[in-house]
């Protein structure tokens, strides 16, 4: 049910922005992001990648801080 309740609220947005034709809507000149936007989105995704491939060096960082505020101890 909440399956079926969530496809009936998200529907009406699905068609609002794919499927109607908005004759007032304005009409902006899209354009390609500027290079550093680029740029900065490109070192992300490889962050998000790598991090999520190998994940020791994140995690060991999350390990030591949980530690110091549980513990209030360095490991």
């Amino acid at each position: 049910l909440a399956s079926i309740a969530a496809i009936i609220y998200i529907w009406r947005i699905i068609e609002v922005a794919y499927f109607d034709d908005h004759p007032n809507a304005i009409n902006f000149n899209k354009k390609e992001a500027p290079w550093y936007v680029l740029i900065s989105l490109g070192i992300l995704a490889i962050l998000n990648i790598y991090f999520g491939v190998m994940p020791g060096y994140p995690i060991a960082i999350a390990e030591q801080v949980s530690a110091i505020l549980i513990n209030g101890e360095n490991l």
